[in-house]
C-alpha cells in the first residue's frame, strides 16, 4: 500500500514557512489518547528549510494513500522546541528534532491562583468538564487576568501570539472533588483529572493560531466495537499478528487507605474502595495525599486505585489491510482513530478495547518508501 507524507512548516502564528517538505531523511510520530504525543524527524544539515526555522515554529505531518482511497489530509501537529545537530566522521551535516504534540501547549500554563479557591483552584462535586474547561480558562485565555484574581496575566494571545478558545460547557464527565493550585495545567488535565473524569479532552487547531479545547464524554473517538461500522482485530480476519493476552493483577490493590494534611494523630485520613474491591480481594495501599484537602482525599484513592487496577494486557500487533486501516473515514472501508473503542478477538473471548497510541515511522518519504504503523490498544 503506498502511502506519500510530507510535512509542512509554519510559524507559531500560522504563517506558512515552507508548504511541502518531502525529502526527510525519516519521519515518525505518535498520536497518543490521554497524552501529549510527539513528532521527530531527520532532515540533512544543509536543508533549506532550516534557514527559516525559529523556536515555537508548528510541523504539521500529512499523509495520502491513493490505494486505500485517502486523500490528502493533516494527521499531526508538533510544536518545534529542540534542534539536535550532529556531525559524522566524514562530515555529513544531520539535523534531527522532536516535537511534541499541540496538546503540549497547554502545559506552558500553571494553575497560578492562591490555593483554596472555589472555582478556580479547587473544586467540589463539579463534573469533571466544568472543572477542566474552568481551569483552561482561567489560566490561558483571556480570563486569565490578574483583575480576576490569578497571579500574573496568563492570555497565551497577548504573550505568545496563538489563542486557546473553551467550547461550551455541557457538564459531562464525574463529579471532581480536588485541589490544584500550583500544578502545571497539562499534567493536572492529564494526570490528575483524566483517570477519574469519564472522559477525554482535545485541543483541536481550528484556524492557523487558534486551538478549541473540548471535552469528551465516554472516550475520546467513536465507539466502533457494535454496529455497522465494527471494527474487529482478530488472527482470522488477518490484522492481529503477535498476540499475548496476560491479566495483570499480582500487585494491584483494591483498598486506599489516603493520608491527608497535618500530622501524628491530627492527620487526616480517609478510605477509597475500588470497583474490584469484595470478600476474598481485599488488598491495601497508602497514599500519601497531604498537599490534597480533606474533601479530595477519596478521589485521590480512586485516582490511585484506578492507576494501579487489575488490566486485561492483549497486546497485538496491527496489520494494515485493504479493508480495516487505521485513517480518516472511507465509504466502504473500516477505519479507525486514536480514542476510538474497538473490538478484539482471541481464544473465544471478545473484549472491547481503546486505541490509545498510534505510531506512524516513515523511513523513507517516496511512495515506495516502508511505512510502519504500529497500534496500542487498553481493556475498556
Amino acid at each position: 500500500m503506498a502511502y506519500q507524507f510530507r510535512l509542512t512548516h509554519r510559524s507559531l502564528s500560522g504563517a506558512i514557512k515552507r508548504q511541502s517538505i518531502t525529502d526527510f531523511r525519516w519521519l515518525q510520530y505518535s498520536k497518543q489518547a490521554r497524552a501529549v504525543g510527539s513528532l521527530s524527524f531527520g532532515l540533512n544539515g544543509d536543508h533549506p528549510a532550516l534557514e527559516a526555522l525559529e523556536d515555537f515554529d508548528q510541523f504539521e505531518v500529512w499523509w495520502r494513500n491513493v490505494e486505500l482511497g485517502v486523500d490528502w489530509h493533516m494527521d499531526f501537529i508538533g510544536i518545534y522546541r529542540e534542534p539536535d545537530w550532529r556531525d559524522d566522521e566524514e562530515d555529513q551535516s544531520l539535523f534531527e528534532t522532536v516535537c511534541l504534540g499541540d496538546k503540549s501547549i497547554l502545559g506552558w500554563r500553571q494553575i497560578a491562583w492562591k490555593s483554596g479557591i472555589e472555582g478556580r483552584s479547587k473544586f467540589t462535586d463539579v463534573p469533571a468538564e466544568t472543572a477542566m474547561k474552568t481551569l483552561v480558562t482561567y489560566n490561558c485565555t483571556t480570563a486569565a487576568s490578574v483583575a480576576n484574581g490569578r497571579l500574573r496575566e496568563g492570555d497565551l494571545a497577548t504573550s505568545m501570539g496563538i489563542t486557546i478558545q473553551v467550547a461550551p460547557d455541557n457538564g459531562d464527565g464525574n463529579p471532581i472533588t480536588r485541589a490544584f493550585a500550583n500544578g502545571n495545567l497539562g499534567r493536572v488535565l492529564h494526570e490528575t483529572l483524566l483517570p477519574t473524569a469519564g472522559g477525554d479532552f482535545s485541543l483541536t487547531r481550528i484556524a492557523p493560531s487558534v486551538w478549541e479545547f473540548d471535552f469528551h464524554p465516554g472516550q475520546l473517538g467513536q465507539n466502533k466495537s457494535v454496529g455497522e461500522n465494527k471494527v474487529v482485530f482478530s488472527k482470522s480476519r488477518g490484522n492481529m499478528i503477535n498476540v499475548r493476552y496476560l491479566i495483570r493483577r499480582a500487585t494491584s490493590a483494591t483498598v486506599a487507605i489516603v493520608g491527608g494534611q497535618n500530622e501524628g494523630e491530627n492527620r487526616a485520613y480517609q478510605v477509597a474502595y475500588s470497583d474490584d474491591y469484595a470478600f476474598g480481594n481485599d488488598l491495601e495501599m497508602f497514599i500519601d495525599a497531604r498537599n490534597e484537602t480533606d474533601e479530595g482525599l477519596i478521589q485521590a484513592g480512586w485516582a490511585a486505585l484506578y492507576n494501579d487496577r487489575a488490566v486485561k494486557d492483549l497486546s497485538f500487533d496491527v496489520r494494515q489491510t485493504p479493508t480495516t486501516f487505521y485513517g480518516p473515514p472511507v465509504d466502504g472501508k473500516r477505519t479507525y482513530q486514536v480514542g476510538d473503542l474497538v473490538a478484539a478477538e482471541h481464544r473465544d473471548v471478545e473484549l472491547v478495547r481503546m486505541i490509545t497510541n498510534v505510531h506512524v515511522s516513515v523511513n523513507v518519504p517516496d511512495s515506495g518508501g516502508p511505512v510502519v504503523i504500529k497500534v496500542a490498544t487498553e481493556d475498556v
